[in-house]
């Protein structure tokens, strides 16, 4: 089992993404449409898991299998679908330590709107990025050791949050 831990925002970690993000750009060339930052690392004064989460938008998501090898050659593990309908991740660890994961969608998927509005929301909304933040310190208090209970008492917090965010990304 993996352990929990949630630390204050790191200012280095944009850096990290950008340095990992061209990497990424080199392994899928073409077939990227976009890269991005997201969950909770990629907001400023976030409490979060220190894992740079990415997001990719690919032409075509059935090709992606196809970079498993140039994905390992790079530290990435496979997971194919990992629970999620029409998405490739990946994860990258650092001896015992996950320092990334990666999340894959085709073009016009509705889950990339989804991340990217949650991302932009709570960045422009201070009441609700606290609300969040204090949510996963007392989660980490109570789950400490439990990264599925924690994602699960999350989830409901998160899916109200992305229903207003996707509210306020097209007002």
């Amino acid at each position: 089992m993996r352990r929990l831990e949630i630390v204050q925002y790191d200012i280095g970690w944009p850096d990290k993404y950008k340095v990992e993000s061209e990497k990424l750009k080199e392994i899928f060339g073409e077939e990227l449409v976009n890269i991005n930052h997201i969950g909770s690392t990629s907001i400023p004064e976030m409490v979060a898991k220190p894992i740079i989460d990415m997001l990719i938008e690919v032409q075509d998501i059935n090709k992606i299998d196809y970079f498993n090898h140039r994905m390992i050659e790079h530290g990435y593990l496979p997971r194919g679908e990992n629970g999620i309908k029409g998405r490739r991740y990946f994860i990258k660890e650092s001896k015992v330590k996950r320092t990334f994961h990666i999340h894959i969608y085709q073009a016009g998927a509705k889950e990339l709107s989804e991340h990217l509005a949650f991302r932009d929301f709570l960045i422009e909304n201070k009441v609700e990025r606290e609300k969040y933040k204090a949510l996963k310190q007392s989660l980490l208090q109570e789950y400490g050791e439990d990264v599925k209970g924690y994602q699960e008492r999350k989830a409901p917090l998160v899916k109200v949050l992305t229903e207003k965010a996707l509210k306020w990304a097209n007002e």
